[in-house]
C-alpha cells in the first residue's frame, strides 16, 4: 500500500435484508468509549449511524436503540462494524462519520417496528435524498 493510499474502510456489505430509512437515536459503545448517533437506515440483519468519531473495521460493539414505543433502557443489539467512513463536507453537521453495523444475530423484533416508524417519518418529513 503506498503512502497516498487510502487505508479499506470496508469487509463487505450488510446483508440485504429489507432496509428502511429510520431516524433511531443509538448510542454505541465498544471496549473504550461510548458514542450518541442516529441510524440513517436500519433492517434487521443491521444498521448505518451517523455518529462523530470513527470506529475501526471487525470492532465489537453494543448498539442501544431508543425506540419510540420500546423498552425504556432501549432496545440492545450486538455486532461487529463492515464500513466506517467520514461524511463528505456536504453532509457534515451533527455528525462526521457513518457506521455500518452488521448485527450478530438478526432482529426479527426490530421490522414491524421499524417499517412502521419509517412509513410515520416519511409521512411527516418526506423521503430523505441519499
Amino acid at each position: 500500500m503506498g503512502i497516498d493510499e487510502e487505508k479499506p474502510t470496508s469487509t463487505s456489505q450488510i446483508p440485504r435484508e429489507p432496509r428502511h430509512v429510520v431516524c433511531i437515536a443509538a448510542q454505541l459503545e465498544d471496549d473504550e468509549s461510548r458514542r450518541t448517533g442516529v441510524t440513517w437506515d436500519v433492517s434487521t440483519s443491521g444498521a448505518l449511524i451517523l455518529t462523530r468519531g470513527r470506529l475501526s473495521l471487525g470492532d465489537p460493539v453494543k448498539i442501544v436503540l431508543h425506540l419510540p414505543q420500546g423498552p425504556a433502557a432501549g432496545l440492545i443489539v450486538t455486532g461487529k462494524v463492515v464500513r466506517a467512513e467520514g461524511l463528505d463536507s456536504r453532509r457534515i453537521g451533527l455528525w462526521s462519520d457513518s457506521i455500518a453495523i452488521a448485527f450478530d444475530e438478526p432482529a426479527k423484533t426490530l421490522e414491524p417496528t421499524v417499517e412502521e416508524l419509517s412509513q410515520k417519518q416519511a409521512e411527516l418529513f418526506g423521503q430523505p435524498r441519499v
